[in-house]
């Protein structure tokens, strides 16, 4: 009989393929969530407006669970005004905060042995946990796949 009673795993780049943000494109997913949302910005614009931000504001530590939709949207906000656009309301950076969360997510995926492992692993007997340090909307992404 195995002493081993329950196997935990995390949940970002362990069972599901989050990627490493310094090698997203970020000027290609904001270009794209904003278009999603009626904005066409020039690439060379955006990109501008992306360098723009102070890296100790892009680096900012502690950004979990709900924080991160607001820490997305004050970047948002930001690369909408460094841009010119007018009328940045709250609506409008919701919803370029949103668009550019689907965005992100489409790049995430599970991991092709994921469920083949856990499926033998359940079939053993075995109780299963998932344990992470993914912001909340992260994690209910990861639950649809």
């Amino acid at each position: 009989m195995s002493k081993i009673k329950a196997v935990l795993f995390d949940l970002g780049n362990t069972l599901f393929k989050l990627g490493r943000e310094e090698d997203w494109d970020w000027v290609a997913i904001h270009k794209e969530a904003l278009e999603k949302i009626g904005l066409n910005i020039d690439e060379e614009r955006l990109q501008q407006a992306i360098l723009g931000i102070p890296k100790k504001i892009l680096t900012e530590k502690g950004v979990l669970y709900g924080e991160i939709y607001h820490f997305h949207k004050g970047i948002l906000k930001r690369i909408l005004e460094s841009v010119g656009c007018k009328d940045v309301t709250n609506g409008k950076l919701h919803a370029a905060t949103m668009s550019a969360r689907e965005v992100i997510s489409s790049l995430q995926s599970l991991n092709d042995d994921a469920l083949p492992c856990l499926e033998r692993l359940t079939e053993k007997g075995l109780r299963l946990g998932v344990i992470s340090n993914s912001e909340g909307l992260t994690i209910i992404d990861c639950e649809r796949m």
